[in-house]
């Protein structure tokens, strides 16, 4: 994948992130059931599907908002159409969960915001991107390239840095291993061609074996330790984009050693 260049992001990226770091109270969380669309500015934009839902996303949201303020929205069932569709409002396929620095809801009724609406309102220094066991779940994947693309480029032309988190390995015949090789090249074929960083999940995840048939192993979604174990994986690798992006200083403050 070809190394980007982020002359004139990386600072500005830097020193907000750093005076965030700086100036801001440590716990920031105060939950409330308001609606998602009462949402403030975030230096960091989160999206996903419903991996980000569950542990995984709060992981995430965990790790992320101890470097700069984060908005994540997670919407279950949800794929690179359902944020970039032809509607202004995609309607959430079951459950959508907005949590920021002042709310935290989680609801069946909320829709899906359309991606340039987020980017218009946030204005995120970066955005990450984690969509691709739906897709996955499609016998051609390739019908979300121009969705995908578009999603990237309009990441590009806000000005944002962008990382984009591919499917967790599974054990399911509806999302083979097949699709999900399928799904992740295609991915990183994008990624190389839009300046968008890509993480392939597939290769740092193993999906458990089923204890005693539970329902919490359905092949496609992580058991909560595992889940979290996804997440430290993830933000090691983005360690190395961070690097790259300048913002090493504050590794020891989001990293669990």
């Amino acid at each position: 994948m070809k190394t980007m260049q982020f002359t004139p992001l990386n600072l500005a990226f830097v020193l907000g992130l750093l005076s965030f770091y700086l100036l801001s109270p440590k716990n920031l969380y105060a939950q409330s059931s308001s609606h998602e669309g009462n949402t403030i500015p975030s230096e960091i934009l989160y999206i996903g599907d419903s991996h980000s839902s569950g542990q995984f996303g709060q992981s995430m949201y965990e790790k992320l908002s101890s470097i700069a303020p984060t908005t994540l929205m997670s919407s279950c069932g949800s794929t690179p159409k359902s944020w970039f569709g032809t509607k202004q409002y995609q309607r959430t396929i079951c459950g959508f969960w907005h949590k920021d620095a002042t709310t935290d809801t989680k609801s069946k009724n909320l829709q899906t915001p359309h991606f340039l609406k987020l980017l218009e309102t946030h204005k995120p220094k970066l955005t990450i991107i984690q969509l691709g066991t739906n897709m996955a779940a499609f016998e051609n994947p390739s019908i979300f390239t121009e969705s995908i693309r578009n999603i990237m480029q309009a990441t590009e032309q806000s000005g944002s840095a962008c990382i984009w988190i591919g499917a967790p390995s599974a054990k399911s015949k509806r999302v083979s291993k097949k699709n999900i090789e399928a799904t992740d090249a295609m991915l990183a074929k994008l990624a190389e061609e839009n300046s968008c960083y890509f993480i392939k999940s597939s290769d740092i995840t193993v999906y458990p074996n089923s204890k005693n048939n539970s329902k919490k192993y359905d092949g496609i979604h992580y058991p909560s330790p595992e889940a979290k174990l996804w997440a430290e994986n993830v933000m090691t690798r983005m360690d190395s984009i961070f690097r790259e992006l300048g913002i090493n200083s504050v590794r020891s403050k989001y990293i669990e050693e």
